[in-house]
């Protein structure tokens, strides 16, 4: 049966991080993903494989266990990456007959009594080179930009920069090579990390020398065009709320003039005794939050990250800048 691309094919940039966080956190040491081995078919196996096939194996018994309990919400999904694991597996070097051996690691998989029902099984095929070199070109975007976007995040770096312009000329690369009247699916996905490109701050001011312009994957769709500069509109506007927050609280700890009335000495100590208080009370409530993750959230409209320890901070010190101009008001009447 001939695979046929549809909408489900590529993962989308956040769908693809997420799954493979999973897989890659799989502990294959656990007892709870060694496999019920199928003698039969371990014999098939060759010696110098066995080692290999046993550990992709475990990863994967693993990650589909992990949706028995957790993430059900994304099940529906998830195996679209376990074809991806499998396909890119049998493309090593170490493996000569593909076809067979891509037969022999699902029927070894799905030997195991806990997954021999798993419906990831029904549909899975070896998938031919031009969609496979399609998924592997769009990771390997996925992967390079997501380790340039942890450091983007922090404020601009000049030392990523070797990082980025490899990126734009693989992207450029990847956009010269496919026909998009034929990857439409691909071009769909190639569309959005344009936009996740040109929103990174590293692109943005141009700090880069010898970068390539980006090559354009859209398919004359204005609306294609408007969603990128919507996405870029909304970030722009979340970050500049954060950094207006930011200066503020910077200006107030610094001890410059932010606008608020009667900044003399008297009044700051008079202010004294409060900014002790307040500060107590700011400790205690970051220990109440100490625990708390680090939650990442990507949208259509923009990427961001969201540290609640730092929220509860700037939310804070906005309430106390308040607090601080009412008081110095009325001591001021």
């Amino acid at each position: 049966m001939k695979y046929i691309e549809n909408k489900d094919t590529y993962y989308k940039y956040e769908d693809y991080c997420f799954y493979r966080n999973i897989y890659e956190n799989v502990d294959i040491k656990s007892n709870t993903n060694e496999l019920s081995i199928n003698h039969y078919i371990h014999k098939t196996i060759l010696s110098s494989l066995k080692e290999r096939v046993t550990h992709v194996s475990r990863k994967i018994k693993g990650y589909l266990k992990h949706f028995d309990a957790k993430d059900i919400h994304k099940s529906n999904n998830r195996c679209a990456f376990m074809y991806y694991i499998l396909n890119d597996e049998i493309r090593r070097t170490i493996y000569k007959a593909k076809s067979y051996t891509f037969e022999m690691f699902i029927n070894y998989i799905k030997s195991d009594a806990e997954l021999k029902n798993n419906t990831c099984f029904s549909n899975i095929m070896y998938l031919e080179k031009n969609i496979y070199d399609n998924m592997k070109k769009l990771y390997d975007l996925y992967n390079k930009y997501e380790f340039i976007y942890e450091y983007d995040r922090y404020g601009v770096d000049t030392h990523s920069c070797t990082y980025l312009v490899d990126l734009v000329k693989d992207f450029n690369t990847t956009v010269r090579e496919k026909d998009k009247r034929i990857n439409f699916y691909l071009f769909k996905e190639l569309k959005y990390i344009k936009c996740l490109l040109e929103n990174l701050e590293l692109f943005k001011q141009g700090k880069c020398e010898e970068i390539e312009e980006l090559l354009s994957p859209y398919m004359d769709s204005k609306e294609d065009i408007v969603q990128c500069i919507d996405q870029e509109k909304t970030t722009a506007r979340s970050e500049g709320h954060k950094e207006s927050l930011t200066r503020e609280m910077g200006a107030e700890v610094s001890g410059t003039e932010t606008g608020i009335p009667g900044s003399d000495e008297t009044k700051a100590g008079i202010t004294l005794p409060l900014s002790g208080a307040v500060t107590g009370m700011f400790c205690l409530l970051l220990y109440k939050v100490k625990n708390n993750s680090i939650y990442k959230f990507h949208t259509l409209e923009s990427s961001s990250v969201i540290h609640l320890k730092e929220l509860l901070f700037l939310s804070i010190i906005y309430l106390l800048k308040n607090i601080y101009i009412l008081f110095n008001i009325s001591i001021h009447l």
